[in-house]
């Protein structure tokens, strides 16, 4: 889960009546629950994780894990007592979960990595919209190209209890829009989103070329965007993909 100010940039949400919520809450008893309220929603989900295998529990019913708001949740779990919670961690996104056990010295080393896993400022997410493929896709955001989406295993426990959609499509890369333009001159705004395939990644003496996917390595898809708001023409997108072999470049207008 996202509780870093530094971690993946969420895209603006643009029509949600509110931002979304993640509160980790660990009672005295040490039970665990994850109370999530979505911009896409109106009610708020408890997740409880099993103390004896880690996994999730989800029932989707009414008054039992399905709540108004996050507060009503919140004295549901702990009998409107504050006392009964030993610890609160607060986050603005779910990236996945990984329940882990007794681990073996290889899988050790496999958990610090996946902890230490540096993602601040190296990814970003959009919660109403799929931004996987090129501006504008036509696409739900419930189908997102796989090629691009970097925590597809991590989001699995939640897709198996029925709620894929509380996890964010995580992609590695880079988003920025800016604004430009004076008072005597048409303002616009201009946006770069870069995308970076999972498909062929790693260092330079590790993916070189094109793989057996006919992939090429540390493919970027930068996606820019010039729009005017005050004109009809609404977007200028221009695609061009890259890496370590050049595919191709296009551009276009549209209205």
């Amino acid at each position: 889960m996202d509780h870093n100010e530094n971690s993946p940039k969420p895209l603006n949400c643009v029509g949600a009546s509110r931002n979304t919520s993640v509160v980790v809450v660990t009672l005295e008893t040490s039970e665990v629950y994850i109370i999530a309220s979505l911009s896409s929603r109106a009610d708020t989900q408890v997740i409880y994780i099993d103390p004896t295998s880690g996994a999730l529990r989800y029932t989707g019913k009414p008054g039992v894990d399905v709540l108004m708001s996050e507060n009503e949740a919140f004295d549901h779990i702990t009998n409107a007592s504050k006392w009964q919670c030993r610890s609160a961690t607060h986050a603005r996104a779910i990236l996945g979960y990984a329940a882990l056990g007794s681990c073996g010295k290889g899988e050790l080393k496999n958990v610090q990595e996946l902890t230490e896993l540096d993602i601040d400022g190296k990814h970003y997410f959009c919660e109403t919209a799929d931004i996987t493929r090129p501006f504008p896709s036509r696409m739900p955001l419930e189908k997102p190209d796989d090629e691009f989406v970097w925590n597809g295993w991590l989001s699995m426990p939640f897709k198996h209890i029925g709620l894929a959609q509380h996890c964010v499509i995580l992609l590695q890369g880079f988003a920025e829009c800016r604004n430009f333009g004076s008072l005597c001159q048409l303002e616009g705004i201009v946006s770069l989103t870069a995308r970076r395939s999972r498909l062929h990644p790693g260092t330079r003496y590790l993916a070189r070329g094109l793989n057996s996917c006919f992939s090429t390595g540390n493919e970027v898809e930068c996606n820019n965007l010039f729009g005017c708001p005050k004109r009809v023409v609404k977007a200028f997108p221009l695609i061009h993909i890259s890496g370590d072999v050049v595919l191709f470049q296009y551009g276009g207008v549209q209205s």
